[in-house]
């Protein structure tokens, strides 16, 4: 496998970045964005976009720590054995290889008011883990085939703050995802610029609330359909601000308090990440290795 790989960033969130592409393609309906978007309408753009990382590093990344500390986030990653240019279609059967990997954020410039962009706290400090992943088709990820439902990626580091913080990422949580449906988009974005170099997709974050709120067993679901549409337009006429500031301002907010208190890696830390696949075998594993600025020296 090569030392980099150029790789698709997905973001999912309700924020809409200054320099990132819009796919062509929505949330699914049961994301908290869409429970949102319903209530706001037109004020909330629900579609999925990102970035290209031109050289994601393959198992072992180093960095040097900068101020505002480093999040170590657990996502997958789908990998193909040639550019996504070059395939002719995407669709259900398309093979591809699934890994995991770390997608690093630098707080500080997210923790910054108004409105931002993403590739200075995103590009430049991913991992992608290196051996075997698991190997399938974009359709057996969305059906779970493979024992893609119970593989696992793990991201560990040491906090500023004291304590390890550990991210879990569930193959089962792919499986509600589009996932068909976003590397197409991104296929056909690559085609239509000029056949960008794309090796792998990722798909964001997704983790136990996307869970948690597409459990069709819990018991009030339909409270929660019923309240938010309504709490959210309550809300609009009470605080008549454009959405997208108020959404700028909670984003700034919560990263802040990220900053407060010291829940991202310390200078010296390392941020180990290991994937297992559907029997509990090891299918990847690496490193970012952060190194404390005030600890070198200059030759």
């Amino acid at each position: 496998m090569p030392m980099t790989l150029p790789i698709w960033i997905t973001d999912s969130s309700m924020i809409e970045w200054n320099d990132t592409v819009k796919l062509d393609v929505c949330f699914p309906r049961w994301r908290w964005p869409q429970v949102v978007a319903e209530s706001l309408g037109a004020d909330i753009d629900e579609h999925y976009e990102g970035i290209v990382d031109p050289a994601i590093a393959v198992g072992g990344l180093h960095l040097t720590w900068r101020e505002g500390g480093l999040d170590g986030e657990a996502e997958w990653v789908v990998l193909f054995d040639r550019p996504l240019a070059a395939f002719d279609a995407i669709g259900p059967n398309t093979p591809c290889v699934l890994q995991g990997m770390i997608e690093g954020k630098w707080i500080a410039p997210l923790a910054a008011k108004g409105e931002v962009a993403w590739v200075p706290a995103t590009v430049g400090n991913n991992l992608v883990a290196r051996g075997r992943g698991i190997a399938t088709t974009l359709g057996g990820i969305q059906q779970g085939d493979d024992g893609v439902g119970r593989s696992v990626v793990m991201v560990n580091f040491p906090m500023a703050a004291g304590g390890n913080r550990v991210h879990h990422a569930y193959g089962g949580d792919l499986m509600k995802l589009p996932i068909v449906e976003i590397v197409e988009s991104v296929w056909r974005w690559a085609r239509e610029n000029g056949n960008v170099e794309i090796r792998g997709v990722n798909f964001g974050a997704n983790g136990e609330m996307s869970a948690y709120a597409v459990d069709q067993d819990r018991q009030g679901q339909h409270l929660r359909h019923a309240f938010l549409p309504k709490f959210f337009s309550k809300l609009r006429e009470l605080c008549p601000q454009e959405t997208l500031q108020v959404v700028n301002d909670v984003r700034a907010a919560m990263f802040q308090e990220v900053l407060d208190k010291g829940e991202y890696a310390r200078p010296d830390a390392t941020m180990l990440l290991t994937v297992t696949d559907g029997k509990g075998w090891l299918a990847g594993e690496g490193a970012i290795l952060l190194a404390d600025p005030a600890m070198t020296t200059e030759e």
